[in-house]
Parts: structure tokens; C-alpha cells; sequence
């Protein structure tokens, strides 16, 4: 450290060269004698001073500001206030310049309000203890300038916020309490401090307001009077004041006695601003078998009284008095400022911990809490230095604060520090002078970092577990491989800024580095100590080192606002230059890698050519997110909700949401004239339908650019993505007579999955046919599901909630739709809706045989302004025919179809209920047109109850024992009773809610290279073991109710191609570079045929050849299915991430990703 005279102080906190400064506390002026009136315990009595006085503890020499009471006489000890503000140490100046400051009080509640006031006050909230100081501008001269000093200090408490009394509601407007601010509670007498405990008094938090929360329970020093209360002669301080300090430092923690849990933040964030989460509460009432044995009393024992002291809770056997309140929260839920904490305008910094040693005797000083120290010993002569006003020297329980600057170093040691001691153990009282017997041993130092001092010396400002064996001298020199980084600030951090990737950064090699790619990223975590001051970098891995060599890492921290914040939200006011960190040469070989993405941009690793020219961007993340390269993350799709409505009319809204409506498809079918009561029947039933994507509106495929963006007739049929990944929220039926009648089913489940089938109910004729007679339902309920162990049914309403259908739920869309809710999701509240998504990205399995294809013929029929696709037979090629167009192939063949194409398979399972009417039909169609009367393909299944032809007997169907879709009995038959098919090709009319909750992304096949670049072959790890990955932010500090799943597979081989890179269209290319040229599921496919250049088909085996055509470049090392344990992917030489976005439907808040990182290990 160079040596240097210059003042070096915290970023935040600045040296008042012209201001006066005094050297000791003098006591001054006389005590009034104490009078008491006899038996009129209502009247104050008139002690030692006037209230609202300024006077001097004569135990300690600080000042106490007189309030009113009785002496502590009273039999009425009532609450008169409860307020909130900031807590404070304060301090005047000293008597001459240059002297050190005087303190005056500890532990004072301020208004909020006050802040750095030229020629008044000056705040320093950033001080290294986690203590608020304030230094009033002013000397203790015992004249004009200490009057003015008790004026400015009496003024300090004028704007304390109270707390509103609300009574007993829960929700509404609440006085907001900031999460560090200090609770004052004021009585109308002096206070017995045994009295005053977590038992006397109670903060309850949550919403409810239920779990106990422990905050620093403080007998106000300040407030109060001095009186003779036994009658010795000796005047003693008696308190009027309790102060719940609502966060706790590491320096505080150890003054209390049984040591608090140190708590940086205080109080747990509100996330609304209309709901109360804190509640407060005195008890008044001793109920020992409750643990009730004290109440807040005063010095005559008398104790709380709950009359006159506004909310009391007499419900509770304790009385507690009672207010309600809510705590602060961050600026986008409940639009406080500073992120519901108290005004902070004051970046944080930097604070290194240096070991040292006291060579001599402290000297106390005239100010019993002050010492001279002669000498001080750094450990590390390059690390020495002057230390400046705020430092911190910590010997176990012993806290001192650096008051003046020291000399500066000569070699390791510097002289003349003047200290005031802030804590010492209990033991030595209120005077600490046995701390000069003890005080010649080691010392830590805190220091804040200052740029201009300090630059050339960072690494003395990080600290490596284990030590490195080049300190003390040079402390980040022959580093271990097991090395951990940490770093100290000057205040508590806000944790969720705090990230491996972007606050605190260990790197292969320099970020400027012009090679500088996504695998040189050490993966790692940070861990915060309790106070949230010290962060430490814990890589996932020992560092890759090869035996016999020095590899240099580098140490960084992000000097963007993208990186660490304090918990008001201010960025550091500088940050540390890269520390390079040397690695011990010795130690066997560590073999394994990593590799991470930040969202900086769509290609983080090294470009392999101009992104603007290319014909396709090099992305290395795909799928339904957006990136905000700003501000390095990825999001999903925002939180949207619309209708998908299976009408005969267009409909562009429906239920105050935006619409999609599949009327060109619907409105070509007839409308059925059955009566149709499936599955609202009162003998039972079990009901299959399904709903087509086309049949709500959504379009399987687009025109998209092809390679050549520049030539139109280049385009590209390509799928159409927005309406992938749906959630179901609610689903709607239609009365065929436009009114329901009501009715209560008491036990109904419903169930969602995809189906197998897709039914195509093309008709071709004369002869009138139905070519696909077979793509519709089977009698088999279970043959229906798509998968049963992939997609299994969810049961999306329990049957315990039971339906009741009311006609004032009815609503209109379009002009002739009427629309009825099933009971899905209707009566529970919103936290517990369940849904299902359709179109699920993240299943695998085909289905849909016995059909022509996706498109299906019967919606280019429907859609004449489309091209309609025909599937040739194998083997030909009819886009090469010179006599006819080019046409299209299916995007899909028949049972080669994706989740994306497959419908809706509703099921309904109804049990019998005799009180139910079951006489609401509903409106429905058939599926092909009228000139075919057949009943295929199949689009409904059902077995339901009733009264068999010449039967009396009702037959009952319980549809958890129903495996076959046996049909009913028809009603309106002659005679009534005749028994129907249990399959039809009837479509309700209806509509589905819809809510985007579900994301997909998809990345790059990515190889799994070996840090140092040897080992095995073209730099990759032979036979890796991988590590789960490392997520920023993590997991615990995303949005409530938002999620990100991470799924991978993995390949032993991606072929590559000759020639020098890029070969834009080679497929291998294409999967290790750009993720846009990969689907939905994250596969590749050979997209064009050889002569359709315009047609796509996403088959497994192409249609026309039969060939392969998805992930023709990828050996997978066991099958293509997604893992969600990265192990099962061990030993593969390529990797491929999917992750999955859950947003929280309910609040609309979405999950953010700011970095991903995955380790692996030979």
C-alpha cells in the first residue's frame, strides 16, 4: 500500500474539514429536587427537569431528552404512542479541529425525514458497523453552540410517523413501515426495564399475521428522566421508551445477551400493498399458562393498562393492545420507494479485511470510550495502510471505530489511531477500560476501498479460503484449486443482485480477452453470510489445473448497474480492477470444464460470421422467449389470457378477452338436431370430446422467410408457434335452447390429456365416403390418451367442488352463441386453479393414425384460400410432375403427428345424482357435411345411465367403472329407451380460457470440452460426469409461484462436415450454431424435400423417401428424450438444455433467467 498523508474516507461519507470539533463531554447545570404529590398519582410529578429539556446521565454523560411522566408512580401505566423512524447514533463535534467526535447518544429514533442538512446535520448511513450515525454540526461549548446542539437534537423526533390504529382489518390502507426502520412505543410513565422483553412485547408477521418475529428490543436511552428512586442520593436515568429495532447488525448481535440472530433485512417484504403483514402486540393481562409472565410495567409495578389504548383484541385471553400494519416492498409490487426500506441515496462499497496486530497499550482518553493506540501492525507490508475515519478494528467481542486518520505506513505498521470503542463485553460495564490489559493481540482491520489509494492493491481487498500459499505478502499467489472468493461491503446487499455471472466473476482468462468465449466462465455460486455484507464465490468445481502448471484466473466484478446492488437499490460506487489469481503449480492434475450463458446477446461465444449478412441469425438459445440483451436475460412470454371459441360465427372477443373463433371449420358442419345430455345426466356418466386446434380458431403453419430472405418465392410453409405451450383455465358449453335450467350435480370430475386420434372428417363422392373413417375415437376410453405414462389424465376439477349450474352465468359471444362455465376452476380461489396445457411442447410421443396428414383435408376444404397439400404415394415425387403445380406436403402424416396437431381430449366423468334434473341439452354438430349420414370419424365417447325400452329400472353408470364407451338410451325414441352408439361424430359447441403460463427455449448442441484444452482428443472430456446447473437468479429468489425447469439430452457424436465453417445450410452446422433452426421440441429436421423447396414436413422418416430427416446429425448417447437429472447424460460428448418457464398465472408475473452454467468432470 503506498504510503500517502492524503484523506481516505468511505465513498459515501465525506470529512467536514470546516467544521468545529470538541474533545469532552462536560456535565452542566443543577438538578431539581424531586417532589411527589400525595395521593394524586394523576398529576406528573415535577422531577428533575422540565419536559422536552435536554439533561445529562450522570452514569454515562450522554443525553437524555426529559418526557413527561409521574415519577413512576402511577397506577394508570398507559401506551400513548407507537411511531416509526430511523435509529441512530449521534454524535457532536469536537472542541478544536481535528478532534475527535463526541457521542451523545446511541440508539435515538429520528423522523425518516432527516438527512445530510448543510450546517445542521450530517447522516451517514453507510458506516462499516451496520450502525446509522448522525453528527449534529455543532459543539458542546457550554454556551450558544451546545444550545443550539439540544434544540437540533430535540428536533430530531418531531417527524416521527405514527403508527395508525386500523382496528382489526386485514385489508385496505396501512401504515407502511419500512423493513429497517426502528418501532418507538411511548408510555405515560418511567418504565421498569426488567419489564421490557420479547414477552411484554410482540411482533407478529405474514398474512395473516401469525409467525412471531424477533427483532432488538431497546429500553430507550434517550427518553426518559433522572431521579433518586431508592432514596440514596444518587440520581439514576429511568426510561419512558421501548425502541423494537426491526433489523440486527453482526456488531449487535453480540451486545445482546442471549446473542439475536443477525437479520440485515428486517422485515419480510409485503408483496401487496393493500394487505397487512405485521401486527403488534402488548399484552395486558399475566397468564402464566401461556408464558404470560410480565407486562410492561413501570417502577411501581403498576402495569399496562389495555383502557384508553385504542384497538384491543379481547378475544385473546393475553388483551393484547393491537395495531396492524404492513411492512415495505419492492417498488414494482407495492410502488414503494427504495424498495420498502428507509431513504438510502448513498451507494455502498467496498471493505477489506486485513489481519494486523495492537504492538502497544491502547491509552484511554478522557472520553471513557476513547483510546489513543500507539501502534498498529499489518500482517502484509504490501497490503498496509493508512486507515481513515470509519475503519473498524475487531477483536472478538470488542468493536472500536477509527475517529481521526492515522499516520500513514512505514513498512507494515502505522501510528496515532484514535478509536472509540462501540462495544465490549458486558462485563466491563459502562466503562471499558480493562480493554487496555487485553489489547496487545492480533486485529482485524476493515478498511473501505478507495480507487485512487488503492488501485494496484485490489487483490489485498478479496479474500481466498483457503489462504493462498503466497500470502499474507501476496495473497492471491499460488492459489488452491479448491480456491473460494469472497468479498466484503460496507453495508448489507440486496441478495438477489448478487450473482455468480455478473456481480462477482471468476474467468479463465481476462474478459477483454479477444477469444474470450462462453466455456473460459468458471461456473459458480455465491453464498451469503447472515448480515448479507460478505459474499463469497464458490466455484462448482476445483479449478481445472494441469500438474506442473500456473494457470492465471481472473477475479472481476461487474462496474455496470447490471451488477450488485444495496437493498435501496443503489450500485456500488466503484468496483474492484480484475484480480488475477495464479494457481499453485503443484497438486495432481484436475481435469473438467463448464460453460455459461449470460444473455448479452443471441451469440455469446465467438462469432463465425456477420450476424447482419448471415442468412440466419447464430443463436444459441431458441424458442418462445425474448431477450433483453440490455440488460442480460431471457424472459418468457408475458402472462396473456384470450378464448378459444368452437362457434359458427366469428368471434373476435368473448368474455371481455380477446378470441380466437374456428368458425370456417365449425360453421361448415350442421348442426346436430339429437338431443344431446352427455354427461350431465343424473344416472351416471362417463364422456369423451375432443376439440381440434382448428376447431378454436389456431392455425398449424405459416409463410415464413426461407434462406434466401431477399426472394419472396423463397418463402417457407413453417409451424405457427404463438399458440403453442396453452394452458386450459376454464372451458364453456353451449344450451341448445339458449337457456340452461339449473341444476346441482354434487360430485363431477373433469379430466384433461391430449388425444391419440385426429380426426380429418373429409368426405370425397359420389359415392359419398369418408376416406379417414378410422381417425377418430375408439371404444377404449384409456386407447384415446395419447400417452398414459407421458400425458396422463390431469384432473383439472375434483369431483368433491360439484357443479351447479346457474343461468346467470350465462354469457353471449358473437351474436347467437349462449355459453354456460363448466365448473373448472369457478368456486375455488385463484392461487388454486389447476391447469392443463395443450399443445405441450415438452411431449414426444406421435399420434394421430388413419388420417391424411396435418393440415387435415377437411380444413383446407373449409380454407379454399389455402394451398392444399396431397400426400403422395411413396416413391413419388409429384412436385417434379411438369403436367401439374407444385404442391405441398403434409407438415405432418398420419400417425407421425406432434402434440402441436393433436386435439383437446376432454373427459367427464359424472356420477348419478336422482336430485339433478339432467334435463339441460346441449347444442352440438356434426362433424361431416350432410350429404354423408354415417357416424365416422369418430369425435365423441361416452357411456351414460338411463331407462332401458320397457324398463321401470333406471340403470346407473358409475364412470370410474366404465372401461368402454357403451353409448345410453334415447329419450326422445318411440317407444323412449332405445339404446344409442357409445361413439358419434358429434362436436360441442363451446370455449376454452385460455393462459400463456408455460415457455420453452431450446439451445445449441454444445461440446463438452476440457477446460485446459487437453486430455482427449479435439479438446473434449473423455467419459463426463456432469453437475447440476448453476441458475441466475436461483431458485429461492424467483417471483412466488414462477418456476424454471431445466431438462437436457445428450449425444456421443454430432457429425461434422468438410470444409471451413459456415456451410449455412449443413445440418451438423445448423444444431451446433443456430438454435433458430431447430423446432419447438428442440429437433432438427432436413426440412425441404428434394424438389417441394416450399414444402416442409416435420415426419420422423420423410413422407416422400422415407428416410430420416430429424436429428440426422446427432448420435444420442441412449435415446432422444429429454432428462430432467443431468446424470443420466453421462458420458456424452455433446449437450443439448430445454428449459421451462412456469409464470404465476394469477399475480402475471414472469420468471427471468440471467445466466445459465453447467460443470462437468472427468
Amino acid at each position: 500500500m503506498a504510503n500517502s498523508s492524503s484523506t481516505k474516507h468511505l465513498p459515501r461519507t465525506h470529512a467536514s474539514s470546516g467544521l468545529t470539533l470538541l474533545s469532552k463531554f462536560a456535565l452542566g447545570g443543577s438538578l431539581l429536587a424531586l417532589t411527589v404529590a400525595c395521593n394524586d398519582t394523576k398529576t406528573p410529578t415535577i422531577i428533575t427537569s422540565n419536559p422536552g429539556e435536554v439533561i445529562v446521565n450522570p452514569l454515562n454523560g450522554r443525553r437524555v431528552i426529559v418526557d413527561e411522566s409521574y415519577g413512576g408512580q402511577t397506577p394508570d401505566l398507559r401506551l400513548e404512542r407507537i411511531s416509526w423512524g430511523r435509529l441512530v447514533n449521534v454524535f457532536a463535534l469536537g472542541a478544536q479541529p481535528g478532534d475527535p467526535k463526541i457521542l451523545t447518544n446511541v440508539d435515538l429514533v429520528i423522523a425518516p425525514s432527516v438527512q445530510t442538512n448543510a450546517g445542521f446535520y450530517e447522516l451517514d448511513s453507510t458506516t462499516l458497523t451496520g450502525r446509522d450515525e448522525l453528527t449534529i454540526l455543532r459543539t458542546l461549548d457550554g454556551g450558544s453552540q451546545e444550545e443550539s446542539f439540544n434544540t437540533l437534537l430535540r428536533q430530531l423526533s418531531d417527524g416521527l410517523e405514527p403508527v395508525a390504529d386500523v382496528g382489526f382489518i386485514t385489508s385496505g390502507f396501512f401504515t407502511a413501515i419500512p423493513r429497517n426502520a426502528a418501532l418507538q412505543i411511548t408510555f405515560n410513565d418511567l418504565l421498569d426495564p426488567s419489564t421490557v422483553n420479547e414477552r411484554s412485547l410482540r411482533i407478529l408477521v405474514g398474512a395473516p399475521s401469525t409467525v412471531p418475529f424477533e427483532s432488538r428490543i431497546i429500553v430507550d436511552p434517550n427518553h426518559g428522566d433522572v431521579l433518586d428512586t431508592n432514596h440514596d442520593g444518587v440520581l439514576a436515568f429511568h426510561p419512558t421508551r421501548v425502541v423494537l429495532d426491526l433489523t440486527i447488525s453482526e456488531v449487535e448481535s453480540f451486545s445482546t445477551d442471549p446473542p439475536l440472530a443477525p437479520n440485515a433485512i428486517g422485515l419480510p417484504a409485503s408483496i401487496t400493498a393493500n394487505v397487512a403483514n405485521l401486527q403488534l402486540r402488548i399484552p395486558t393481562v399475566i397468564n402464566p399458562v401461556l408464558g404470560q409472565d410480565v407486562l410492561v410495567s413501570n417502577l411501581t409495578a403498576h402495569h399496562i393498562e389495555a383502557l384508553g389504548a385504542g384497538t384491543v383484541d379481547y378475544s385473546d385471553p393475553l388483551q393484547p393492545i393491537m395495531r396492524n400494519a404492513r411492512s415495505g416492498g419492492s417498488e414494482g409490487l407495492t410502488g414503494d420507494a427504495y424498495n420498502g426500506f428507509l431513504i438510502d441515496n448513498v451507494p455502498p462499497s467496498i471493505v477489506g479485511i486485513f489481519d494486523g496486530a495492537i504492538l502497544q497499550v491502547p491509552q484511554q482518553q478522557a472520553q471513557q470510550t476513547q483510546f489513543f493506540i500507539p501502534v498498529i501492525r499489518f500482517d502484509s507490508q504490501n497490503c498496509a495502510q493508512q486507515l481513515f475515519e470509519g475503519d473498524l478494528l475487531v477483536q472478538g467481542a470488542v468493536v472500536a471505530q477509527v475517529l481521526l486518520p492515522s499516520s500513514a505506513p512505514l513498512g507494515p505498521d502505522i501510528g496515532s489511531v484514535q478509536v472509540e470503542l462501540l462495544q465490549w463485553p458486558p462485563a466491563w460495564g459502562d466503562n471499558p477500560s480493562e480493554w487496555t490489559s487485553i489489547a496487545v493481540q492480533p486485529v482485524k482491520i476493515h478498511s473501505a476501498w478507495d480507487a485512487d489509494l488503492d488501485t494496484g492493491n485490489e487483490a489485498c481487498f478479496i479474500t481466498l479460503r483457503p489462504e493462498a500459499l503466497g500470502a499474507p505478502e501476496n495473497p492471491t499467489s499460488q492459489a488452491h484449486v479448491s480456491t473460494k472468493v469472497s468479498v466484503r461491503f460496507s453495508e448489507p446487499m440486496a441478495s438477489d443482485t448478487m450473482e455468480a455471472f455478473e456481480s462477482l466473476r471468476l474467468t479463465r482468462k481476462s474478459l477483454s480477452a479477444p477469444d474470450f468465449g462462453s466455456h473460459d466462465w468458471v461456473v459458480s455460486a455465491i453464498l451469503a453470510n447472515t448480515s448479507l455484507d460478505s459474499f463469497e464465490l464458490t466455484p462448482d468445481l476445483p479449478l481445472a489445473h494441469a500438474a506442473g502448471s500456473a494457470e492465471v484466473y481472473t477475479f472481476s466484478m461487474n462496474p455496470d448497474d447490471n451488477g450488485a446492488t444495496d437493498l435501496a437499490g443503489n450500485p456500488l460506487s466503484t468496483t474492484l480492477p480484475e484480480v488475477p489469481i495464479t494457481l499453485w503449480t503443484g497438486g495432481e492434475a484436475v481435469v473438467n470444464g463448464g460453460r455459461a450463458s449470460r444473455y448479452t446477446s443471441h451469440d455469446e461465444d465467438l462469432q463465425i460470421a456477420d450476424p447482419i449478412t448471415a442468412a440466419f441469425p447464430y443463436a444459441e438459445w431458441g424458442g418462445e422467449i425474448v431477450f433483453q440483451s440490455n440488460l442480460g436475460i431471457i424472459r418468457p412470454r408475458p402472462v396473456s389470457r384470450f378464448m378459444g371459441v368452437v362457434a359458427r360465427e366469428p368471434a373476435e372477443t368473448a368474455n371481455g378477452k380477446p378470441a380466437y373463433s374456428g368458425f370456417t371449420t365449425v360453421g361448415a358442419m350442421p348442426v346436430n338436431p339429437a338431443r344431446v345430455i352427455d354427461p350431465l345426466s343424473r344416472f351416471g356418466s362417463k364422456t369423451q370430446f375432443i376439440w381440434r386446434f382448428m376447431d378454436v380458431g389456431f392455425n398449424m403453419i405459416e409463410r415464413g422467410p426461407g434462406l434466401d430472405v431477399d426472394d419472396p418465392t423463397d418463402d417457407l410453409y413453417i409451424p405457427d408457434p404463438s399458440t403453442y405451450n396453452l394452458d386450459v383455465e376454464g372451458l364453456w358449453w353451449a344450451p341448445k335452447a339458449g337457456t340452461p335450467v339449473i341444476d346441482i350435480f354434487h360430485v363431477i370430475e373433469m379430466r384433461m390429456s391430449h388425444g391419440f386420434f385426429q380426426p380429418d372428417e373429409w368426405v370425397v363422392g359420389p359415392p359419398y365416403v369418408v376416406p379417414f373413417a378410422d381417425s377418430g375415437l375408439v371404444p377404449t376410453f384409456t386407447n384415446n390418451l395419447l400417452s398414459f405414462s407421458e400425458d396422463p389424465q390431469r384432473i383439472v376439477h375434483t369431483r368433491d367442488l360439484g357443479y351447479t349450474i346457474s343461468p346467470g352465468e350465462l354469457i353471449l359471444v358473437g351474436t347467437n352463441t349462449n355459453l354456460m362455465p363448466w365448473p373448472m376452476n369457478r368456486t375455488i380461489p385463484p392461487s388454486e386453479h389447476r391447469y392443463y396445457t395443450w399443445r405441450d411442447t415438452g411431449l414426444r410421443t406421435r399420434g394421430g393414425p388413419g388420417n391424411g396428414g396435418v393440415d387435415m383435408q377437411r380444413w383446407y376444404e373449409t380454407n379454399p384460400e389455402i394451398t392444399q397439400p396431397i400426400q403422395p404415394p411413396p416413391g413419388i415425387d409429384v412436385c417434379d410432375d411438369p403436367m401439374n403445380p407444385p404442391v405441398l406436403h403434409p407438415f405432418y402424416s398420419t400417425e407421425q403427428i406432434q402434440s402441436i396437431a393433436l386435439p383437446l381430449l376432454v373427459e367427464v366423468r359424472c356420477f348419478s345424482d336422482l336430485a339433478a334434473s339432467g334435463v339441460n341439452d346441449f347444442d352440438t354438430n356434426v362433424a361431416p357435411p350432410p350429404v354423408y349420414t354415417g357416424l365416422q370419424p369418430y369425435f365423441r365417447a361416452f357411456s351414460t345411465g338411463g331407462f332401458p325400452a320397457g324398463s321401470d329400472d333406471a340403470f346407473i353408470v358409475n364412470p370410474d367403472l366404465q372401461d368402454f364407451a357403451n353409448g345410453g338410451f334415447d329419450s326422445t325414441s318411440v317407444p323412449p329407451g332405445d339404446p344409442t352408439p357409445g361413439l358419434d361424430n358429434y362436436v360441442y359447441i363451446g370455449a376454452l380460457d385460455f393462459v400463456v403460463r408455460i415457455s420453452r427455449s431450446h439451445s445449441i448442441w454444445w461440446e463438452v470440452l476440457d477446460a485446459n484444452g487437453e486430455n482427449f482428443p479435439n479438446g473434449l472430456i473423455n467419459n463426463p460426469n456432469f453437475n447440476p446447473p448453476v441458475l441466475e437468479p436461483r431458485s429461492e429468489l424467483l417471483p412466488v409461484g414462477t418456476s424454471i425447469d431445466v431438462s437436457f439430452r445428450g449425444a456421443s457424436g454430432v457429425t461434422t462436415s468438410p470444409g471451413p465453417p459456415p456451410i449455412e445450410t449443413d445440418p451438423a452446422f445448423q444444431v451446433r450454431e443456430a438454435a433458430t433452426m431447430l423446432d419447438r421440441y428442440g429437433d432438427h429436421y432436413v426440412d425441404t424435400s428434394s424438389v417441394c423447396d416450399n414444402s416442409i414436413d416435420h415426419d420422423a422418416f420423410s413422407a416422400l423417401t422415407g428416410v430420416l430427416q430429424v436429428n440426422t446429425p446427432i448420435t444420442f448417447t441412449s435415446n432422444d428424450s429429454w432428462q430432467d437429472d443431468v446424470s443420466q447424460i453421462n458420458g456424452s460428448f455433446y449437450y443439448q438444455v430445454r428449459l421451462t418457464f412456469t409464470s404465476n398465472a394469477t399475480s402475471g408475473i414472469s420468471p427471468f433467467l440471467s445466466a445459465f452454467g453447467l460443470t462437468w468432470q472427468q
